[in-house]
């Protein structure tokens, strides 16, 4: 199982929202569509990953993306207040 956390606006309320996919496929359309459209915060560039925390479970289905940049591993240490953007641009890191 995959998922990804995201920020959902409904009106002027903002709710975190976790969306899970059984493969990465199906999450992969879906979230970089979303995230994509975000501008880093130091260098206002669109070109960026989103970090996968924790383990992944097979790397080999991940490999595409990593090359691509479309996601960056950020680790294991998984706290709940982690970034989840990596501008590929400057390197800074967001939520």
């Amino acid at each position: 199982m995959f998922f990804t956390h995201i920020q959902l606006k409904i009106g002027t309320t903002v709710q975190p929202v976790v969306i899970v996919c059984t493969t990465l496929e199906n999450l992969n359309g879906l979230r970089f569509e979303m995230v994509n459209k975000r501008k880093c915060p130091n260098c206002n560039s669109t070109n960026h990953a989103e970090i996968l925390w924790g383990l992944p479970a097979d790397m080999r289905e991940i490999e595409g993306e990593l090359e691509r940049k479309e996601i960056v591993l950020g680790g294991c240490l998984v706290t709940g207040n982690d970034p989840k953007l990596e501008c590929n641009e400057c390197g800074t890191r967001w939520r």
